[in-house]
């Protein structure tokens, strides 16, 4: 092999990194106040629309399982978003779990998200649409269990069940919050989510979603709900999901109210250094 064929190799296997890299998507879902533009910053805006945005019975413990979204708040909220691409759809009041005991309540939910991903699309169009937290499912003592075990195989059965829904979104977001500091379980949690996204929708973009702080429900230590993550574990966690997934989404900027920005905080510290233009973000004043 001649000098000129190996340039021409290791050109193309650079181009080649260099473009798949350029593919993992960082977006900004956070909820703070007074935080600078964060498009300038690196991120990709997105738009999220919560439960309680368009449903006329704001508590959905007093709504009945049937009562699908209403679709003048829905044309509402696709005006709201704007020029946002990418709209987040989280409605978590309808369950998807444990199908092959509660078959009945499960075919409703999968028709009311299907029919209401359906009405979303109709009013917008040109904007792409994915569920938080619905499929695929994440059980946290499923999503720690192996392959072959009982839990292992009905989480696989809830998803398979959620396989239409997967079909018609345009983005699956895995949930990669935070229950515990056990490294190793938070990881295979994660993966065991993107593994199951590829499964059921492989052409499918898989974004993470990330929350700098452990969570605050669930099955979590007291002592430890919405302390700050560790900077290594918090490292740890952008790049497993960069590596695993197409991208990740940072939640967070809520404990009971909009919290403020902090551009000195030290997870936004971590995360610049993995933005795509993290040369211009470390010498930006407002980033």
């Amino acid at each position: 092999m001649n000098r000129i064929h190996i340039l021409v190799i290791f050109f193309f296997l650079f181009s080649f990194s260099n473009a798949h890299s350029a593919e993992k998507l960082i977006y900004d879902g956070t909820l703070y106040i007074k935080k600078p533009d964060l498009e300038k910053c690196g991120f990709l805006s997105t738009y999220t629309v919560y439960e309680h945005f368009v449903f006329d019975i704001k508590d959905a413990k007093k709504r009945s399982k049937e009562q699908l979204p209403n679709i003048d708040l829905i044309r509402e909220q696709i005006q709201a978003s704007k020029n946002n691409e990418l709209i987040i759809l989280d409605i978590e009041s309808w369950p998807v779990t444990f199908y092959r005991r509660h078959k009945s309540v499960i075919d409703i939910s999968k028709h009311n998200y299907l029919t209401t991903l359906q009405h979303f699309r109709e009013e917008g169009p040109n904007k792409k649409f994915g569920y938080f937290g619905v499929v695929p499912t994440h059980s946290p003592k499923a999503l720690v269990s192996n392959d072959g075990e009982p839990q292992y195989e009905e989480m696989q059965e809830d998803n398979d069940n959620l396989n239409e829904l997967a079909n018609e979104v345009d983005v699956i977001f895995p949930i990669g919050y935070t229950f515990s500091r056990n490294v190793e379980d938070w990881k295979k949690a994660v993966a065991t989510q993107i593994n199951e996204a590829r499964r059921l929708a492989p052409q499918k973009k898989v974004i993470v979603y990330l929350w700098p702080q452990y969570a605050d429900y669930g099955l979590i230590d007291k002592s430890l709900k919405l302390k700050w993550i560790e900077a290594s574990f918090w490292r740890t966690q952008i790049e497993f999901s960069l590596a695993n997934a197409d991208g990740i989404i940072v939640w967070g900027g809520w404990n009971g109210k909009k919290m403020p920005w902090n551009r000195n905080a030290s997870w936004w510290k971590i995360l610049k250094e993995y933005l795509p233009n993290a040369t211009y973000v470390k010498y930006s004043g407002n980033c």
